[in-house]
């Protein structure tokens, strides 16, 4: 009702301004003489005309009527000043309303009655929920009247009626009736046009555009033309017409007709203007009708794509799938969605498995099901959700051969993820259950075979490993493989104490010319010396340790100094002194200088050189008083200054190693022990020193952790503890710099966090194109750690709400919800943003 009220107002203060003129005075008096009536009358009358005078002058002057009407509540000229009092505020503000109970029809004059019942049908048909058959009966009632000052108003409203009720010739009979020059003539030929449309005239709908002036009207109904014109365009086939006036009504109008709204996506994707097809299909698909919904969805899904904005695309595709309106569109969004996924590897969630599955599932009987479970083996083959392909595959009842191997492949990769994880059971179950697959593909089996025993010696399963390895090294036909597989075994027997197969697995190791030079071939070479070590062929382990010492390598400082060790052995003093003076010299920060000071120490006294025992034993006090050497070294001191007799210095000594270091035959063991136990202890108080904004020791620790042996997935955890820290300490250069080196590997949970929090943090401050690069990389590589790729799409919602694109917000956040299934505060996140997008 609301698009037609405003002509209504308009026609009906028209009335009034003709109905006004035409009555200078309202109130004919006749020949009636003030002095034949009393003085209170007069005065009354007096009034009366006053107030009427004044409103005559000023339609906003009401007052003097309205104080008449107080003081003269039984006056003679009671509905006379009502009926003008209405008349005013029609003129002046186009609505009626004060607290005087107005007289009923009979009250007034003849003259003044149709006007009246005219006023009153207004006031209903401007209500909120107007009775059209009332008002039908009561202008009917009024043409009755035979008024010529409301005939045509009467006639003009009761075609109006029909038109609001459908009922078109009746409507075009009544219009028709008035006169052309009446004051409604845009108003009735905005309903005859409309009237036209709704009756498949659209030549003639086009001719009334063309031939008719609708200057007059407002914005929104000059939009409404624009609408019925182009609908009309579309109709006789002229599509670039259609489309311009389709794009000045979508402009024009907020909230558009949905289905015109969608037409205009239509021949603008048609056109190619993705940007105008986007924009309609947009607006289309906020209407209450599921199917126009569906549709829009779905050519904005196809708009998206050739415009190459994947990721919208997709969710387009989702939201249309979602709509159970159109079944065969449902079938092609959904398919759409998934081979979408599949070609563009574009999948947040890794779940390209699930997606296939469940469209197999869903459209058993598609014409696309071909086409899918060829994808599904490819994505079986590429999918980074292992977990989620092998439960799929593992609902196959029978599954050929095909998918059995794809089967194999997967489980491979799954044990190697898990054994990268250090999740050794895991792995060791997956690599276990893809030797048992019944594949016809077997090259995976040697690379089965060896990272099962790699995941069985760490899980001290030394029999089964080797067994394992051995397996490896008979299958494969990979020189390398065969290779990795005896060096493994060697290491197996190296540690159950068969140093004799150990050496011949090792030697068949480093016989392979393409391992020479590796760090693997030298550290092999290096367990060649202890295996000959052990069994007692000092010459042969000094001849493995010298071999290695002569490289630059990982290995050339455990070389020499074990070099050395081996010419002690065999008395070799000297020689063994000027290895561990090259060692001590080249190497002064190697994780063997404490024990190459103190073998020279002992070497001096073997020598009978005891001033330079002395200094090679106070200096491992003095720079390494908590090795594991210093308990052994000062005992050593303390023999050597007793030795020398300096009796006072040696019990001075000896005091120290009975309060520092009790129990001296286990000093050694106590002390390594309480280096591992120091370098936990700084670990583990990290968190609670970072939780209690003690950012100085977190740093302390962690560049004192740094030069122990850290494994990698702990060494991430304490760079991304250093970044926090140095957050908090307002120094953000080196706590991004922590950060981007933290979210090189994305495998661990601290790496996945650190990949978020650089984005996050690059978002905080403003650089929004470089967060948005790094939030885009973090979803295409993936991640199994779901939080902090949830926490990337929330941001990925925030930087598009950022960039004005609360559309593409949206969608975001509303395909997390309906993929992300665990329970915590991301749920809240994706709530609260969403109320605020409302």
């Amino acid at each position: 009702m609301k698009k037609v009220r405003n002509i209504i107002i308009a026609g009906f203060m028209g009335l009034c301004a003709q109905t006004y003129a035409q009555s200078s005075n309202p109130l004919d008096m006749g020949e009636l003489s003030a002095k034949r009536l009393p003085l209170l009358f007069a005065i009354e009358k007096e009034e009366f005309h006053e107030a009427m005078r004044l409103i005559q002058l000023d339609y906003t002057n009401t007052e003097y009527l309205e104080s008449f009407l107080e003081t003269y509540p039984t006056s003679q000229y009671r509905s006379a000043a009502i009926l003008a009092l209405e008349k005013a505020q029609i003129m002046a503000r186009g609505t009626y309303g004060f607290s005087f109970e107005e007289p009923s029809l009979s009250q007034f004059k003849p003259s003044e009655q149709p006007y009246q019942f005219f006023y009153e049908n207004q006031k209903e048909l401007n209500g909120e929920n107007p009775d059209y058959q009332k008002l039908r009966s009561r202008y009917e009632q009024l043409v009755a009247m035979n008024d010529d000052a409301y005939l045509d108003e009467a006639n003009y409203y009761l075609g109006y009626i029909d038109y609001v009720e459908g009922k078109y010739d009746e409507a075009m009979n009544r219009f028709g009736s008035l006169p052309p020059a009446n004051k409604y003539q845009e108003s009735v030929s905005f309903y005859k046009m409309q009237i036209q449309y709704a009756k498949g005239e659209y030549d003639k709908v086009l001719e009334a555009i063309v031939s008719q002036r609708f200057g007059n009207l407002d914005n929104e109904k000059l939009a409404e033309i624009e609408r019925i014109k182009a609908e009309s365009l579309i109709r006789s086939g002229n599509k670039d017409e259609a489309l311009a006036s389709f794009k000045k009504y979508i402009d024009e109008v907020e909230t558009p007709v949905p289905s015109s709204a969608y037409n205009c996506a239509v021949l603008a994707y048609q056109k190619g203007d993705y940007n105008l097809a986007q924009k309609s299909a947009i607006k289309a698909a906020q209407s209450n009708d599921e199917t126009m919904r569906q549709y829009s969805y779905m050519l904005l899904g196809q708009s998206y794509m050739l415009a190459n904005e994947t990721p919208k695309a997709k969710m387009a595709f989702e939201q249309a799938a979602s709509i159970n309106a159109d079944k065969d569109v449902q079938e092609a969004a959904a398919y759409n969605k998934v081979v979408l996924t599949h070609e563009t590897s574009y999948s947040p969630w890794g779940d390209e498995v699930k997606q296939f599955e469940d469209f197999l599932n869903s459209y058993p009987n598609s014409k696309y099901a071909d086409n899918v479970s060829t994808y599904l083996t490819e994505v079986y083959m590429t999918t980074k959700n292992y977990d989620a392909a092998l439960a799929s595959i593992r609902k196959i009842k029978k599954p050929n051969q095909t998918i059995l191997n794809a089967k194999q492949r997967l489980l491979y990769q799954c044990g190697v993820q898990h054994y990268v994880n250090g999740s050794y059971v895991f792995a060791n179950n997956n690599f276990t259950e893809c030797i048992d697959t019944k594949a016809t593909e077997t090259d995976l089996l040697p690379s089965a075979y060896y990272w099962r025993g790699e995941s069985r010696y760490h899980l001290d399963f030394l029999e089964d490993a080797g067994n394992d390895y051995v397996n490896a090294i008979k299958l494969s036909k990979n020189k390398h493989m065969t290779a990795i597989g005896n060096y493994s075994l060697g290491y197996v027997r190296y540690k159950q104490q068969n140093f004799d197969e150990a050496a011949n697995c090792f030697t068949q190791y480093a016989a392979n010319p393409e391992e020479h030079g590796t760090e693997t071939y030298y550290d092999a070479l290096v367990r060649l010396g202890d295996c000959a070590y052990y069994t007692r062929d000092f010459v042969s382990a000094e001849s493995y340790y010298a071999n290695v010492a002569e490289s630059e390598n990982n290995s050339t400082p455990y070389a020499l100094f074990q070099q050395a060790f081996m010419l002690g052995l065999q008395k070799k003093y000297s020689d063994k002194q000027n290895i561990l003076d090259k060692l001590i010299a080249k190497y002064p920060e190697n994780d063997y200088i404490d024990n190459a000071w103190l073998e020279k120490g002992n070497t001096s006294v073997l020598q009978n050189e005891t001033n330079a025992a002395i200094n090679s034993f106070k200096y491992i006090i003095d720079n390494f008083p908590n090795s594991p050497t210093a308990p052994q070294a000062a005992v050593q001191l303390a023999m050597a200054y007793n030795n020398s007799g300096q009796t006072a210095e040696a019990q001075k000594i000896y005091e120290m190693v009975a309060e520092k270091y009790p129990n001296t035959d286990e000093a050694a063991t106590a002390l390594q022990d309480l280096k591992t136990i120091s370098t936990n202890t700084l670990y583990n108080e990290m968190p609670s020193a970072l939780a209690a904004g003690d950012f100085q020791k977190v740093l302390d620790s962690y560049y004192r952790l740094t030069k122990e042996n850290i494994d990698f997935r702990d060494l991430q955890k304490m760079q991304l503890m250093a970044a926090k820290a140095y957050f908090g300490q307002g120094n953000d250069i080196e706590a991004m710099s922590l950060l981007e080196t933290c979210a090189q590997d994305l495998r661990t949970e601290a790496g996945s966090e650190a990949k978020y929090l650089l984005a996050q943090k690059l978002f905080d401050n403003g650089d929004t194109d470089t967060s948005l690069a790094k939030v885009t990389e973090f979803i295409q590589e993936g991640t199994s750690h779901q939080y902090w790729l949830a926490r990337s799409i929330i941001l990925m919602s925030d930087i598009s709400l950022k960039n004005g694109d609360a559309f593409t917000a949206e969608e975001y956040l509303k395909s997390l919800k309906s993929n992300y299934q665990e329970n915590d505060d991301i749920q809240a996140m994706i709530e609260t943003r969403l109320s605020n997008l409302k």
